[in-house]
Formats: C-alpha cells, structure tokens, sequence
C-alpha cells in the first residue's frame, strides 16, 4: 500500500478517501475503485475495514477484518488472477456492508474499505 495506489484514481475517487497514503472508500466507491484498478492491470488482493466515528475520528474495524491477501495460483494467468481477486473482493465487502447495514458496530460510525493494491505482471507461468 502506498501513496502511488491513490494515483491510479480519478481525482474526484482519490480525494474522497479517509487516508491520503491509502485507498480507504466507502461502500460503493470502493467498488467503483475495484473496477478501475482492475482495468488498469493492477490487483486489489485483499482488504480490511476502517471506522469513521462520529467525532470524525478514524480506527479499524474490530469486526470488519477484511480478507487475507488472494495470491496468484501457478500457472494463472495475470489478467485472470486480477479478476479473481477483484471478484473475491467485491463478495467479502458485499457481505460485510450488509453485516454492517443491519448492526452497525458503533452509532453513527460510518465503515470504509481500504483496498490493498498490487501492480505488476505475470510471475507465476
């Protein structure tokens, strides 16, 4: 994670995370940072979940974990392996917004995704 990951966004996506060396989104702007990372040949291979607390304060999630980081098999292919991965994503932070929609861990926290980013080409074939 670094701050070079914000640059593969648009500026209007960049500036609206909580962090300005990370990728840290809200639910559907994460999901739209998935698909233009992707698109650019880069991975998002795993997560983990921030707060925003009602003092305007930040912290991890206690609960919201994320998923470990997703590796690229043997003998996948590059762009394949970023699908999955972007896949795999997509479904946990899916499944944690609506975790997080029915019992929310702080009153009036808002929960971000920071997304884990790698560039890079094939090394596994």
């Amino acid at each position: 994670m670094s701050r070079e990951d914000l640059t593969l966004l648009p500026q209007h996506l960049a500036a609206a995370s909580l962090s300005n060396r990370e990728i840290v989104l809200t639910y559907e702007k994460a999901l739209q940072a998935i698909d233009i990372v992707t698109r650019q040949g880069a991975v998002v291979f795993c997560w983990e979940g921030w707060l925003e607390l009602a003092d305007g304060g930040h912290t991890h999630s206690p609960t919201h974990q994320g998923i470990l980081e997703i590796a690229q098999a043997q003998g996948e292919q590059y762009e394949s392996y970023a699908e999955r991965a972007a896949s795999a994503v997509r479904t946990s932070i899916a499944a944690s917004q609506e975790r997080w929609c029915r019992e929310p861990e702080f009153p009036g926290a808002k929960l971000y995704y920071c997304l884990s980013v790698k560039r890079g080409t094939d090394n596994r074939t």
